[in-house]
């Protein structure tokens, strides 16, 4: 069965993960399910960080589940993605994958648990890469002790043969939390969280040199359960950088150190508001969020550079539960950037549904 994990990022995204789970009554069972996902970013930029953008479309995964006995879960579909003004779809891609589960750990081979599940925060994932590169493969291991969380994963993004004019590329990392103390109103914990991307190879005919990038941050965050209309509010802080291992590179690309803060309050009715401040000194997102970022990912600003970057963004999120595995989310992201006093906005929408229906009892094949 799906499930959703639980999610502490500093930014609500449970309504865009799943996960599974067996139950020993679903044993040597075969279901169908579909992950299904419309969505509408806009992004009215105007910086020479990161450009202004409108994504429109929906995700579409139906696959067959079948749960082999109480430990393995067998998983075969296809992945859809439409961009709204595009006639063709954008995204074909077979999906397979096979999980072993032993308790409260896991290990997926295949298609992985992408994206938005690995946890991490905005500066090492960005919102929207889920939205225009969602799908991973390759393999992971989950961890879910009741102190300890952690996913730790390795996706083959690009495959190379024996004189090919590309390179290869890979991303791998960890995401993990240790909760240092909880109580029944409050949590203490510690996020550590890893990415790692490279490309190289010593098959390809390329000429360009190997690339080494990591991002890390660790931090703090506490959260503490409230009585009345607001539930929930919550406060955390990492220090965040990156490293470049990559043979000639400038002191600049080197590394960098950022401090990256979040505090936020929940309401009832699917109300949140979070305020997020950055500050950081040449730093580069592997995959992260461009606004981050003190090197330009803008079309028509390329070679443009902030070594110091300090951006506030308060947020404003609605995320309803229509009905179980039926969710809506909306979003307001103002924000200021300081070294270019500057005010920008982004906004967004998010139907999620992920139903999932068994279909029959397999029968044990006898040998």
């Amino acid at each position: 069965m799906v499930s959703p994990m639980v999610v502490w990022g500093q930014l609500n995204n449970e309504s865009l993960t799943y996960s599974h789970t067996i139950k020993a009554a679903d044993s040597n069972s075969l279901w169908f399910g579909t992950r299904a996902l419309a969505f509408n970013k806009n992004n009215e930029y105007f910086n020479k960080i990161t450009d202004g953008l409108t994504l429109f479309g929906y995700q579409f995964n139906p696959y067959l589940e079948y749960h082999a006995g109480t430990h393995f879960v067998i998983e075969a579909g296809v992945y859809l993605q439409q961009d709204f003004g595009n006639r063709k779809i954008s995204t074909i891609q077979p999906t397979f994958s096979i999980k072993y589960l032993e308790g409260n750990h896991s290990i997926i081979i295949g298609s992985l648990e992408d994206s938005y599940n690995h946890n991490l925060i905005e500066p090492l994932y960005n919102y929207e890469k889920g939205l225009l590169d969602r799908q991973e493969f390759g393999l992971q291991a989950i961890f879910n002790e009741e102190k300890f969380w952690a996913d730790v994963w390795v996706s083959w993004e690009t495959m190379i043969y024996r004189g090919d004019p590309k390179q290869e590329e890979v991303i791998g990392g960890v995401s993990s939390y240790y909760t240092l103390k909880k109580t029944e109103n409050s949590k203490l914990s510690i996020p550590v969280q890893f990415v790692v991307y490279h490309r190289g190879g010593q098959i390809d005919t390329n000429p360009n040199r190997i690339i080494t990038i990591t991002n890390g941050a660790v931090g703090v965050k506490y959260k503490h359960n409230l009585s009345g209309w607001f539930k929930e509010w919550s406060a955390e802080g990492y220090y965040a950088g990156h490293k470049n291992f990559s043979p000639g590179v400038g002191s600049f690309y080197n590394g960098s150190d950022a401090v990256y803060l979040n505090a936020g309050v929940k309401a009832k009715k699917g109300f949140e508001v979070l305020g997020s401040y950055w500050y950081g000194k040449g730093y580069f997102p592997i995959m992260g969020g461009e606004l981050y970022s003190s090197e330009s990912f803008s079309f028509k600003n390329p070679a443009h550079i902030e070594k110091q970057r300090g951006v506030f963004i308060l947020r404003f999120f609605l995320n309803q539960t229509i009905k179980p595995g039926l969710q809506i989310s909306t979003r307001f992201e103002p924000y200021y950037d300081f070294g270019n006093r500057t005010f920008e906005f982004s906004h967004g929408m998010i139907v999620s549904a992920n139903p999932e229906f068994f279909l029959k009892r397999v029968k044990k094949v006898r040998h």
